[in-house]
């Protein structure tokens, strides 16, 4: 199994991984495996998530544009501004 890692929460992905490759294994096709993620100027160059979705065998990956900024910490990290 490749090791990713989330360098924004800091916390490693394998139990996700193992969870979806599981679902994958005994689904038969149904339910669809969706993987999303919010883009973020630090990580929109980053394809770790299309290789983990691949790896893990999920049907499509959706990359939302950060609309909602809960924190100051993620101020400035949208990549798409309204204007």
């Amino acid at each position: 199994m490749p090791k990713f890692t989330r360098k924004i929460r800091g916390c490693n992905l394998s139990r996700l991984i193992e969870g979806i490759s599981r679902l994958s294994e005994i689904r038969d096709g149904k339910p669809r495996i969706t993987v999303t993620t919010i883009m973020l100027k630090d990580t929109i160059g980053d394809l770790q998530l299309v290789k983990l979705a691949k790896f893990c065998e999920a049907d499509e990956v959706i990359a939302n544009n950060l609309d909602y900024i809960p924190t100051k910490d993620l101020l400035g990290l949208e990549v798409f501004l309204r204007g």
